[in-house]
């Protein structure tokens, strides 16, 4: 492939961490990789049960043109406790109350970019969130996938 080739990122937690593609996590808690809830395999990424605050969960990728898509399933509040997709320090998209799995997918330019997803659960948190099956377009760059500049 060229370096304007896209790679499918494709991460279905099914490694049981996220260590080995740069995760990052930021906020009060941390989110964990567990078998709760999986939508596909034995792994998906989960926020901590039941505990207030912030958390995020964050990836820098240098992508090509395309699409970013992720399946989703929320269990909280409505309105008090919310998972929200940001790219680049901007909210693309959120949710809260009962959500089953779903898909999403979202437009992508070419570029560097940091994906987050943040989970706030209010004081009387009782909510959670769960991503799995996650694609991302990244670049590939001389042999090697660029998922953190």
């Amino acid at each position: 492939p060229s370096d304007a080739d896209s790679v499918p990122f494709e991460f279905g937690f099914e490694q049981g961490g996220f260590d080995i593609y740069n995760f990052t996590h930021s906020g009060d808690n941390s989110w964990e990789v567990a078998q709760e809830n999986p939508l596909n395999g034995f792994y998906s990424a989960q926020t901590p049960q039941a505990t207030p605050g912030n958390t995020s969960l964050d990836l820098t990728a240098k992508t090509v043109v395309g699409r970013v898509s992720f399946k989703l399933e929320t269990s909280s509040l409505n309105d008090d406790d919310q998972l929200r997709f940001i790219v680049d320090g901007n909210v693309v998209a959120s949710w809260s109350g009962e959500t089953p799995y779903s898909e999403v997918s979202f437009n992508i330019s070419a570029g560097v970019h940091t994906f987050s997803w943040e989970y706030e659960c209010s004081f009387e948190c009782e909510g959670q969130a769960w991503i799995d099956d996650l694609f991302i377009p990244v670049t590939y760059d001389q042999g090697i996938v660029t998922l953190s500049p």
